[in-house]
């Protein structure tokens, strides 16, 4: 949990800030809901396991992008762009 809070307190977001969450372990998980919390407008979270995206989806994220099926900087910049969560 501090790993999560320590992230997100030197992370400097912003209410409204668009935010990547790489990886939705425990430790990215946590940081997710900490980052919806803090305001932010945009959460997108990446990992390999659709389970996992998931949980970051009730958690919070408002886009995922499953690395096993897409690339992860083309998946960001897709949801940039206004897509729909994948």
């Amino acid at each position: 949990m501090g790993v999560g809070v320590h992230a997100v307190t030197r992370s400097g977001l912003r209410a409204g800030d668009r935010t990547a969450v790489l990886g939705c372990g425990p430790i990215g998980l946590f940081i997710v809901s900490l980052l919806r919390i803090a305001g932010a407008a945009e959460i997108i979270a990446t990992d390999v396991s659709p389970y996992r995206l998931d949980l970051a989806r009730r958690m919070g994220a408002t886009v995922t992008v499953n690395a096993t099926r897409e690339d992860v900087l083309a998946g960001c910049k897709r949801c940039h762009r206004g897509s729909a969560r994948t």
